[in-house]
């Protein structure tokens, strides 16, 4: 699925919603995001629902948008979430591992790059500080990945 994002041409934010399927080559448009918004970051929670998380809701003056819920089944409307539950981010990566999102890096709404790792937790819809920050805050070439425990070989103290 492709949510969001900016259509040059037109200079404009985008809430559109479209699923694509790459074995039939086939594209069917869903009902809009309720926020327009640019570089944000989506992950997929357990429930099925899609945390829509950040992004710039306007670039002239910039600013970040809530975090959102998008239910692509469509029994649920998207929900906005509010300001002190959104992570308030752009730029940043999501993963999920297990039952728990985590948002890597980004830059807030000052213009600085962050370190700092954040989980999500969907029972009530909330961000909450990990322990652990990144090694560095310059997140822009960030690649994140989910790799099974078994391919990992970790020696002593591995987190």
């Amino acid at each position: 699925m492709v949510l969001g994002g900016f259509d040059s041409g037109k200079e404009e934010l985008l809430s559109s919603v479209t699923a694509i399927n790459v074995r039939e080559l086939t594209a069917e448009e869903y009902p809009p995001l309720k926020q327009a918004r640019t570089f944000h970051s989506c992950q997929v929670l357990q429930d099925g629902r899609i945390l829509v998380s950040g992004g710039a809701e306007t670039l002239t003056p910039f600013t970040i948008a809530p975090d959102e819920l998008y239910d692509p089944t469509l029994s649920r409307a998207p929900q906005v979430l509010a300001f002190v539950s959104s992570l308030l981010r752009y730029q940043h990566h999501l993963v999920r591992l297990g039952t728990t999102v985590f948002a890597l890096g980004g830059i807030d709404g000052t213009g600085s790059e962050l370190s700092s790792v954040k989980q999500f937790h969907p029972a009530t819809n909330t961000w909450s500080e990990h322990p652990r920050d990144l090694l560095s805050s310059s997140t822009s070439g960030l690649a994140v990945t989910a790799f099974p425990r078994s391919a990992v070989n970790c020696v002593q103290e591995c987190r």
